[in-house]
């Protein structure tokens, strides 16, 4: 955002029309990153003086900020529908860069709609893409969502093992952003593999490089996945302050993702306190910002811990509603951990009805 000034300065002296549409893109780019809604207004504007026929490059580039504007916002499948009518102009346009970008937003759209087969098979156009082209920046990206999809889902050694491709081929292209989001994948599934040590450690190194980048989402991932590591290794004084400071964080920033991860985490600690009433309260604001959304990675995940505290105070009708509609979630979308949780669930379910 800061650029952002910059930009307008230079949108304001510009003259030519080319300029004045290339300025706009960079200004709604930058707005998009921190979920600022002024992007839309400056993107729209943009397509309006552009032909995709005449200027597909640029067409497809507003598209596809336009679309991820979207993503961030817990509007995927929008995001999706935006992406696909980028990618015709991107591909005619011989800009291998920016058809690899819409890839990457694709798979990662068709991600929080829980479709990781689809998923998948986009961002295996860029893992061939950057093998097709000897760029390894490129396979990297395409690496990036075949270790998120494989941790999200609950395959842990799957997405450690697709994570160190992905910090080869980050370090062949020398990008400190795909060596930064590397922390991803390694954070996660040492998570839920147990492996605490490993985890807390691949944090704090994620976080010192996120805050040197100045990558805010990845940081306010990261902040909130420490606090539950410092949980889990038995922490409980030092977590909860930690978790709160990393919704006040995400708040800050005000994208979707953030917020709802922020406080699955802070339900999780609670529901390592036997506090369900903490719970039931983090996981309700989850569910009043899913409102209008189609994100469905977090009904997924928040489910089971919902339910056990659910089963706790006896709202058992409501348990059983959840755990069904999320056992077929997660059957559809091959998500064997969280159909494990759900099954717990379900569990702890049949021994309150006795």
């Amino acid at each position: 955002v800061n650029a952002v000034g910059h930009y307008e300065r230079a949108l304001a002296a510009a003259e030519a029309s080319a300029e004045q549409v290339r300025l706009k893109c960079l200004i709604g780019e930058a707005y998009v990153i921190v979920g600022d809604a002024r992007a839309l207004a400056y993107i729209e504007e943009a397509k309006t003086t552009l032909d995709p026929e005449t200027r597909p490059a640029e067409f497809a580039r507003a598209t596809m900020i336009e679309g991820r504007f979207h993503h961030y916002h817990g509007r995927s499948g929008r995001a999706a529908e935006l992406l696909l009518q980028a990618r015709e102009p991107a591909e005619r346009s011989g800009d291998i860069m920016l058809l690899a970008w819409i890839h990457a937003y694709l798979a990662g759209a068709y991600q929080h709609l829980i479709d990781f087969e689809e998923s998948n098979r986009w961002t295996q156009k860029n893992v061939d893409l950057g093998e097709a082209n000897s760029d390894p920046h490129i396979g990297s990206m395409g690496f990036e969502f075949l270790q998120e999809n494989a941790f999200m889902q609950g395959y842990w050694r799957r997405s450690l093992e697709f994570a160190e491709q992905h910090r080869e081929l980050g370090e062949k292209a020398h990008s400190s952003d795909r060596l930064a989001w590397n922390h991803v994948p390694v954070v996660c599934s040492n998570l839920g593999l147990g492996e605490l040590t490993a985890a807390e450690a691949a944090c704090n190194d994620g976080l010192e490089i996120a805050d040197r980048l100045g990558d805010e989402r990845l940081a306010g991932f990261l902040a909130s996945w420490r606090a539950l590591i410092v949980a889990e290794l038995g922490r409980i004084d030092e977590a909860v302050p930690l978790a709160d400071a990393a919704i006040e964080r995400a708040d800050d920033l005000g994208l979707k993702s953030g917020q709802l991860e922020s406080r699955r985490v802070r339900a999780c600690i609670a529901q390592l306190q036997d506090d369900h009433e903490a719970v039931l309260d983090f996981t309700g604001q989850i569910e009043k910002l899913l409102e209008g959304t189609d994100e469905a990675i977090h009904p997924v995940w928040m489910s089971p811990t919902r339910c056990q505290s659910l089963i706790a105070p006896g709202r058992l009708d409501e348990a059983v509603q959840r755990i069904e509609e999320t056992l077929e979630k997660t059957r559809r979308a091959d998500m064997p951990h969280w159909e494990g949780m759900a099954l717990k669930a379900r569990g702890q379910l049949h021994a309150a009805r006795g």
